[in-house]
């Protein structure tokens, strides 16, 4: 099984963790992370639950704060809870991290990567638009897109990966709410929350 950090966190595109679960030989490849895990492990807690401690085990040895980051954001989307008991049995089998950092810093690297991941959360942005009939409608082809037999065409929203939630009202990742803001300020509308 890969894990691409990328698609986590696209910082860490190119990326790439290994699990290995048929316990043969460490392959060659570019991984920063390759780990043996018996094939039982994975069916006694689940691929997901596994894949978070993998990724936990990778951030603390490597002692590095885009990994964490790329761990908690992980763990949110997925809805987790794994455990030290978890981690520790994880970290027991063989396994090898490209890079490891000074392993004294790593309270230092955690509240780094916090603050890091914070910027990859999806937020509720709530707009509220123009008035005039005429901005509104544009305002909200340009965000949502357009329809038809003859035309279509995906809006900003679907462009930069958020979602619609309701009339005017959207998750997006904390760092694309500037791509919103320019769009509904240019046809006159604002963000209120």
């Amino acid at each position: 099984m890969e894990i691409e950090l990328g698609k986590i966190i696209p910082v860490l595109s190119n990326v790439k963790i290994l699990i290995n679960t048929d316990n043969s030989e460490f392959p060659t490849g570019e991984y920063l992370a390759i780990f043996n895990v018996p094939n039982e492990l994975t069916n006694k807690y689940g691929e997901k639950i596994i894949v978070e401690a993998v990724l936990y085990v990778t951030a603390k040895e490597a002692g590095d704060y885009k990994l964490f980051s790329s761990w908690i954001i992980f763990k949110e989307r997925n809805k987790l809870n794994g455990s030290e008991e978890i981690y520790s049995e994880v970290s027991k089998y063989p396994h090898y991290i490209k890079i490891k950092k000074n392993p004294g810093e790593w309270e230092l690297e955690k509240c780094k990567g916090l603050l890091y991941a914070e910027q990859f959360r999806e937020k509720i942005v709530v707009i509220e638009p123009p008035s005039e009939p005429k901005q509104r409608e544009k305002l909200r082809v340009e965000l949502e897109g357009v329809r038809g037999k003859n035309k279509s065409h995906s809006g900003l929203v679907n462009k930069i990966g958020a979602r619609k939630i309701r009339p005017w009202v959207y998750y997006v990742q904390g760092f694309k709410i500037p791509h919103i803001e320019r769009t509904v300020k240019k046809y006159g509308g604002k963000i209120i929350y």
